[in-house]
């Protein structure tokens, strides 16, 4: 049984799925979201649409279906993936009338592989679709995001939220904290709550008042998922911002932790222990200051 999807995601579903039935659907399309909003579960619906499929399993076994996503242990997706997509698509349709490459996570392709991509955008095998999912659009080539319709999924409310929340887990002991920790996502609070993850909020607030306890927290974080944490930080950060009347200092942070996001993924082997206590040195002196002005 196929469950619903969140009032949020139904309601791009329904845009998608009318232009699919006025054949206003062009051969690329790219949906992009905040992080933890659904933007995958949008996408895979999306392709079951299109290829007339009816549950996850019939399209796992699909032979007009292609899945490109990051590897094991990889940071990007290679060219070779993409060539792999591009001559599976190059094809004949196996079932159907259609065959379909899903590309998760298209903002992590590689330059070689978006530069390979670009290649059959521009000149599409007629029948032949691309969805991309991405929740970092401004790291995709521009001239992909030229060459792709566009499906921007838009925040649910937080009744919405509420309830979607409410559909899935009765453990609710610390989802209003993990909503915090992730600007609302309720896919990624989901995520965090039923992993335990690490509550990042309690956790800077220890480094804000000890700087003796800064070196293990960062030993803490460095065993965790470095993006993860750093986007959480500045969703933290955004929310400093909302409640001060001194912003200019907290603006610089949340460069700085844009900055080093952007290290993280693209130098190898960078010291995640080091970069985490220099961050927390800054963090403290940042919630210092703003104490000190709110007295």
């Amino acid at each position: 049984m196929t469950l619903p999807l969140p009032p949020w995601l139904a309601r791009s579903f329904d845009s998608i799925s009318a232009a699919n039935d006025e054949d206003r659907l062009t051969h690329a399309l790219l949906i992009s979201a905040t992080p933890g909003w659904g933007a995958t579960l949008l996408a895979e619906r999306v392709v079951r649409l299109l290829l007339d499929v009816r549950d996850d399993l019939e399209l796992s076994t699909n032979l007009d279906f292609i899945n490109v996503g990051l590897e094991e242990r990889k940071t990007l997706i290679s060219i070779e993936q993409i060539r792999d997509a591009i001559e599976f698509l190059s094809a004949t349709s196996r079932v159907g009338s259609r065959r379909l490459a899903l590309i998760r996570e298209a903002d992590k392709m590689s330059i070689p592989a978006s530069q390979a991509l670009l290649k059959i955008l521009e000149e599409p095998p007629a029948d032949k679709y691309i969805v991309l999912v991405s929740t970092h659009g401004e790291l995709l080539s521009p001239t992909i995001r030229s060459r792709c319709q566009r499906q921007v999924v838009r925040r649910g409310s937080p009744a919405e939220v509420k309830d979607f929340i409410a559909s899935q887990t009765t453990d609710l002991s610390e989802i209003d904290d993990y909503l915090e920790d992730y600007g609302g996502a309720p896919f990624a609070a989901l995520n965090a709550l039923q992993e335990r993850r690490l509550i990042l909020k309690a956790h800077l607030a220890k480094a804000a008042r000890a700087q003796a306890a800064i070196p293990e927290l960062a030993r803490d974080m460095r065993e965790l998922d470095v993006d993860d944490i750093l986007m959480r930080w500045q969703f933290v950060t955004l929310r400093l911002a909302h409640n001060t009347a001194h912003v200019e200092p907290v603006a610089v942070f949340y460069d700085q932790l844009s900055d080093i996001r952007r290290q993280f993924r693209e130098v190898p082997g960078l010291d995640r222990e080091r970069q985490y206590i220099r961050l927390l040195i800054k963090w403290q002196h940042l919630l210092r200051g703003h104490q000190r002005l709110r007295s």
